[in-house]
């Protein structure tokens, strides 16, 4: 990739007042979040000044190993990020350590966080990069994600068979399927019967399937289902749709397409397909790596989460926040997005969709 693409294209896509804002609501956010745990002191240079560095790394790696959404978790990271960043056109040695370190915390939790993480710390010596990637990545990520989805779905519950008429299997909890689930007609959500694998975990207190029911349990009727009952409605044909969001989709050098989601969701997405029931990937675009960084995490991915890589070939649909796409069809028009190495994509979604596309050989 040319080493000019990056800059040229962020000059045009965030103003000063860009990232002054998103600096500005990134200090609220983490002083506020912070403030709970710590009081309201606050470091460095006027800014969290009574609480170490220390401490704040320890308060950031408590949160990314608890925070249920790894979506989320991406976000806090650039929020973190800015916070300490702002508008710094250096970086004093002690805050690139301080960032670094935050930067090998997200090796606790790498999906989709790890292409964010090793961008910041390639760029310590331009903060300025860093502020305005990051900026545009909470940009596309924050502001516009939830409410293109929830439109989206709007327009094709039907298409998808998510009409009340048949129960269908929800895989996992992340902020994602609930705001697809929350986007639904009220005439849908009235009648729709939605079952979900308990999925537990050892150092979790709630499992998967209590934590879906819990976000949206007060809209939508949740049944949580011992994991080998679930496994056995996918086996006999007793669902309609197989509902799952991702924490990364990759296509490997080979040209095959990969989704990653949370332990045993190869197994699910395998019975649905071999007993014909459809499965829509529920997805935001920042979470597609491209395929050099992919294929360096991906045995490390296969480590992290058992049975986690679910064949492109069992997934019949993905949403994202431009709309929905036939896997296949998904394939060739992100194309170009698993050539693009070492940016964040969602920083420059835009440039990626045709509407400002840089220099890139």
């Amino acid at each position: 990739m040319d080493t000019l693409f990056v800059p040229s294209v962020l000059e045009e896509s965030v103003s000063d007042d860009d990232l002054q804002t998103a600096t500005h609501t990134a200090r609220q956010e983490i002083e506020a979040r912070l403030g709970k745990k710590c009081g309201s002191r606050l470091w460095p240079r006027g800014w969290l000044r009574k609480v170490s560095a220390e401490e704040f790394i320890a308060w950031f790696r408590e949160i990314v190993i608890h925070e249920p959404g790894a979506g989320n978790v991406a976000l806090l990271f650039a929020r973190v990020i800015l916070s300490i960043i702002g508008e710094a056109k250096s970086l004093s040695e002690g805050r690139k350590k301080a960032i670094a370190d935050l930067c090998s915390v997200i090796n606790e939790r790498p999906l989709p966080t790890a292409l964010w993480a090793d961008f910041v710390k390639d760029h310590l010596d331009n903060p300025a990069v860093i502020g305005r990637v990051l900026t545009c990545c909470v940009q596309n990520t924050a502001f516009t994600f939830t409410s293109r989805i929830q439109e989206h779905i709007g327009q094709c519950y039907e298409y998808l068979l998510l009409t009340g008429n048949e129960p269908i299997l929800v895989f996992g909890y992340s902020t994602t399927i609930v705001a697809t689930l929350r986007g639904l007609p009220s005439k849908v959500t009235r009648s729709l019967k939605v079952l979900t694998p308990k999925q537990s975990l050892p150092d979790r207190k709630d499992s998967d399937g209590t934590l879906l029911q819990q976000s949206i349990g007060g809209i939508i009727s949740v049944d949580v289902l011992e994991d080998r009952d679930a496994k056995t409605r996918l086996r006999r044909g007793h669902i309609g749709l197989l509902l799952m969001g991702a924490k990364v989709i990759g296509k490997r050098e080979t040209g095959h397409l990969e989704v990653v989601n949370s332990s045993y969701a190869h197994d699910y997405t395998t019975l649905a397909s071999q007993s014909g029931i459809p499965t829509v990937v529920i997805t935001g675009s920042y979470k597609l790596w491209p395929t050099r960084e992919y294929e360096k995490y991906r045995p490390e991915i296969a480590r992290y989460n058992r049975n986690s890589i679910v064949s492109g070939e069992h997934v019949t649909w993905i949403l994202t926040e431009d709309r929905l796409f036939p896997q296949e069809k998904f394939r060739s028009v992100y194309e170009k997005w698993f050539t693009y190495d070492g940016i964040p994509l969602a920083s420059i979604r835009e440039c990626l969709r045709g509407k400002k596309i840089g220099s890139h050989k």
